[in-house]
Parts: structure tokens; sequence; C-alpha cells
């Protein structure tokens, strides 16, 4: 009876050995078969990014050859480490307005810079032509011509966007090689080329799309399967409104905020909040709330509009702004008040003048008509004034007119008379330099240590210098390193490889609980 039982498990072992062995064999195929990383060609790069390139011309007035010579000379056409991991083609730093996804890569500095991370690789070309649009050193390169790309080149280098000293020369010539000024002069003749058609990509986490002609939005409803109403709506458009080239089209709901690292936007020449709202796909209600302004209303050139957090003031609107021929008006206005209120001003001083005058006449009357004088006016006729019953004597000039007692008193002023003072000699005292006289218990003292004064003095400021580095707190360590984390540290390990606490080592990086991440940069304070 053992062996049918004996055989019955060898046939099963044998009939799984013989099912298992293309399992076996189709996985090392699959591990024989992994696609190798293979690098991004120039032609190709030009091809992908060549009407996005063109589209932010469109928008931006930023030459199209520019920015694809940028992308091509600092992500090495997409094959730098930034553009692999960040999908970061312009080697943008974070900067302090950044509020994104980061990256940490090696530059010209000693350690590693950060830089912006982005959700695609449009997302970064979009980000590029914003930066330099709402930076200010960058504003005499948008008042050039779209098609001189010499003078951008020179423009972006005097500016400090790279270090390079050829860093312009390179670009001028990436440019004529490959004849990346075509773009411009194409998109500058508003020719549309079957090549250049929609690029989608999502923006701010919405589907959208990047055009490179002007089409209208039934074409875009047949192609990409959307509702009439809906485009309209998510893209604030009208039926009879034409999309044009250079313009995000959304076919999705719009979001409350905008953009992840994008703050604010400085408001440019002829933008509206319906043009800043389809640019980072924010409800346009939504932005004018976050503003502080009502719908319709359009903010002053160069005030800054914010995307994402609530504005502590609204901004200077373009109505508020006086123009020139205002000006002109308003000075006008203010010119002609100001004669009218001088006018004024010296026809009252005149009737001030007059009463007083009027006043001063009738007192001088009464006071002459005392001393029996007389009047002249204007006319020949001399004015008598009735005579007193006494002649009054002369009276000089220094008289006083009592009123009380109708009698004039003369006033004798005796001159003062200056009295010498005969000056004293006084001895002077001399001045007896005590000597110090050293008190029994410092003699004691020093008789009892055998040390002179100086050194008693020397032990007491040493003793003080002691006293002072105590009381200090949180000077137990002067110098730091820079350690990266590496895959399996720990903050306890890292403490007790250098030597410090771990309290010391959380209260230097900020860190509250015991979560690292690898290549993570952490201060290591060291000891004295």
């Amino acid at each position: 009876m053992k062996t049918p039982t004996n055989l019955k498990i060898i046939l099963l072992v044998l009939c799984l050995s013989v099912a298992l062995q293309p399992t076996f064999a189709q996985k090392k195929r699959k591990k024989s078969k992994k696609p190798k990383s293979s690098k991004v060609l120039l032609t190709t790069y030009i091809d992908n990014y060549k009407t996005i390139a063109m589209a932010e011309m469109k928008r931006t007035n930023i030459p199209a050859s520019i920015t694809l010579a940028q992308g091509i000379l600092e992500s090495n056409h997409g094959n730098s480490y930034l553009a692999k991991k960040g999908k970061n083609h312009f080697g943008i730093k974070c900067h302090r307005s950044w509020r994104g996804q980061r990256v940490y890569a090696w530059d010209d500095e000693k350690r590693r810079s950060c830089f912006r991370k982005y959700p695609s690789s449009y997302a970064s070309f979009i980000d590029h032509s914003n930066f330099l649009i709402n930076n200010q050193r960058y504003d005499e390169l948008l008042l050039l011509p779209n098609t001189n790309y010499e003078e951008w080149a020179k423009g972006l280098k005097k500016a400090g966007y790279a270090t390079d000293p050829n860093y312009a020369k390179q670009l001028v010539s990436i440019i004529e090689k490959y004849d990346l000024r075509a773009y411009d002069v194409l998109l500058a003749s508003n020719l549309c080329d079957e090549e250049i058609r929609a690029v989608p990509f999502t923006y701010n986490g919405i589907k959208t799309l990047l055009l490179g002609c002007d089409v209208e939005p039934e074409t875009l409803v047949r192609t990409y399967g959307i509702q009439l109403k809906k485009l309209l709506k998510y893209n604030n458009l009208a039926s009879n409104d034409t999309i044009v080239s250079g313009q995000f089209v959304f076919l999705e709901k719009t979001k409350r905020k905008g953009p992840k690292g994008i703050e604010q936007h400085r408001v440019n020449e002829g933008e509206t909040m319906e043009d800043i709202a389809r640019l980072y796909g924010i409800r346009l209600k939504s932005l004018y709330r976050r503003n502080k302004m009502k719908q319709g209303m359009k903010p002053a050139v160069g005030e800054t509009v914010s995307l994402r957090k609530k504005a502590r003031k609204k901004p200077l609107l373009a109505s508020e702004v006086i123009g020139p021929t205002e000006m002109e008006e308003n000075v006008e206005t203010i010119v002609t008040e100001e004669k009218t209120k001088a006018r004024e001003e010296a026809a009252k001083e005149q009737e001030a003048e007059k009463t007083v005058a009027k006043a001063n006449l009738f007192d001088t009357r009464h006071l002459l008509a005392d001393l029996g004088t007389t009047i002249k006016r204007k006319s020949s006729k001399p004015v008598t004034v009735t005579e007193l019953s006494t002649p009054m004597p002369a009276v000089s000039s220094k008289a006083r007119y009592n009123k009380k007692t109708s009698e004039r008193k003369t006033r004798t002023v005796p001159k003062k008379v200056k009295v010498k003072k005969p000056k004293v000699k006084v001895a002077k005292k001399k001045v007896v330099k005590k000597k110090k006289v050293k008190s029994k218990k410092v003699k004691t003292a020093l008789a009892k240590k055998g040390k002179t004064r100086a050194a008693l003095k020397k032990e007491a400021r040493a003793k003080r210098k002691r006293a002072k580095a105590n009381k200090k707190k949180g000077k137990k360590y002067q110098t730091a390193i820079i350690y990266l984390v590496k895959k399996g540290d720990t903050l306890g390990g890292i403490a007790k490889k250098h030597g410090i606490s771990l309290r010391s080592l959380k209260k230097a990086n900020k860190i509250k609980s015991h979560l690292i991440y690898p290549e993570q940069p952490l201060i290591v304070p060291q000891k004295r």
C-alpha cells in the first residue's frame, strides 16, 4: 500500500515543477528587460517645448528663442538632475516667496542650494516667465522688442540671472546654431502653422490647454468632449468670444487660491482682474474678495494682487491714479483758489488797518483838544479845536498824562554810575597730598597669604570672569557642522556619534518629533 502513495506524491511534485517553470522564466525575462534611462535629444527637446515657449511669448512678450535657449543651457536639454527630479528647466531657486515643494542640489556655492520643484515641465516654463515679469530688476528687458534676442541675452546677464561671464554669448550661440529665432518671427507675423497646436497639461491642479492659434470655443467642445456652458463658465467667456493664442483654457472648475509657491502678482500695463484670474486658474469672485475689491474695479499698474492669502489693504485702483491731463487741470484749479484766497486776505487786512487808523485818530483828537492844538485836513481850511481856559506849559517827550488827576508829571531818571570794585588778591592754599596708609586688616591679610596687592587683584578679576561664564546659558557650543542624513540614521544615533545630547540636537534644528528623512541637512553643534 505504501508504493502507490509515494508514486502519487512524486507525480504531484513533477507536475508542479513543470507548471512553475514558465513563471520563473517570465520573471527572469522581466528582470533582464528593464528599460535603461535614455538621454533626451536636443531636437526632441525643442519639438516638445517650442509650443509653450511661443505661447508664453504671446502672453508675456518674452522671446520664444530666449526661453528655449535658457531651457537648453540650464537643464542640459532636459537631462540635468533638476529637470528629471524637480522638473525645473531654468534653475530658479526657492527664495523667500516660494511656498511649494523643494529640491536640494549642488551649485556654485559650498552648500547644497534649494531649488523649486514643479508638478510638470510646462509649469516650470510658466513660472519662468512669471519670475521675469514680477521681479523689478528685469523691468528694462520687457521694454525691448521681442525679436531682438541679442539685447535680451545681454540684459539677462546684466540683471544677474547667472554668474557665468559668458552667459549671454552662450545663449546667442545656441539660438543661432539651432535657428530658434524662426519661432519669434513666426509668432510675430501672426501666422498659424499646423504644428502649433494645443498643449495639454495640469496647472494649479486643473486640466488646462495652452493654445498656439486663435480658436473658437465650439472646436474645443468637439475635440475634448466638454459642455459649452461649462467651458464658458470656467474661462469667464461669452458665446461670441474667440480664444486668443497664448491664453490658458481650463477644462475643469478653477480653484479659490492660486498655485503653490506664487503668493502675489505685480500688475502690468493693460492687465485686468479677469486676465490675472485666467493666468493663475483662480475664480474671479474669490480673487476680488481676497483683495477687498468690488467687481469691475481695476488695480493700478505696479500694484501687487495677493493670490493665496487675504490682503491687508486694498490695492491702489487705476481710477485713483492721476494722469498728466488731470494733473494739469488740478494744478490750474489749485492756483485759481490760492489767488482768490490771497485777494480776500489782502482785502481783510486793508479793512483792519482802516479801523485801527480811525480808532487812533479819535484818540489823538481828544488828546490834541486837551493840548489846544489844531488838526489839518487835506483841504486848505484848518479846523480849530476848542481852547482850554488855562494855557498849558511846554511838556517834554518824557512827560506822562495821568487820566485820573489830569495832571502832567515829569520823570527824571538818574544816570547809572558804574563803580569799580577794588581787586583783592587771595592767597592760594597749598594742597597737601595725603599718603595712602594701608589699614591693619589689609596688612594682616597680605602678611598671612604672603602675596602682594597686585596678585590679589588679579585673583579677584579671574573669579569674576569665571562667575560670568557660568551665568551665561545657551553658549556651551561655539561651532557647528552640517550633517546630511543617510539611510538608517536616527536622531539618537547621530547625537551619540558626535558626542552631544539629543535635546541639544533637536534644539539646534528646531525639531519636535524624531522623524528625519534621508539627505536632510542637520546642524550638529560641537563642544568647546
